[in-house]
This record gives C-alpha cells, sequence and structure tokens, in this order.
C-alpha cells in the first residue's frame, strides 16, 4: 500500500512539524483548518524554520470523505 494523500488536522505545533516533514514527500498534503485559521492559511501560508509553505488548506466540511478511495 501506498501512501498518497496525507490530511492534517490543524497546523499548531505538531501540525507544523508534520508539514514540514511531509512537504518532501511526493504526496497531496492538506490542512484541515476552520474559522479564522482556516482563512490565515490559505491567505499566508504556513512560516515553519524561515520558509512559508502552502498546503492545500480545507474546512472539516470540504475534506469529509475526500480522501477515502
Amino acid at each position: 500500500m501506498t501512501i498518497k494523500s496525507v490530511a492534517i488536522l490543524g497546523a499548531g505545533a505538531v501540525g507544523s512539524y508534520c508539514i514540514y516533514g511531509l512537504s518532501k514527500c511526493d504526496i497531496q498534503l492538506s490542512v484541515i483548518a476552520k474559522d479564522e485559521r482556516y482563512e490565515r492559511l490559505k491567505k499566508n501560508g504556513c512560516l515553519i524554520n524561515n520558509i512559508t509553505y502552502h498546503p492545500e488548506v480545507l474546512t472539516p466540511k470540504e475534506a469529509y470523505g475526500v480522501f477515502i478511495d
């Protein structure tokens, strides 16, 4: 089984660490967020170690069932 997509719930300390590590992999990477955090991530991305990452950002409703084959 090959992992093709990963969704991270939130981009706090642990989520950002995962974004940093997984951004180097050949996968579809998404972050699930809502409200102000959703808007901020969509607009500004996520700054980690002086590098701005722009993963796909989904609301919980948008992400529901997206990654099920």
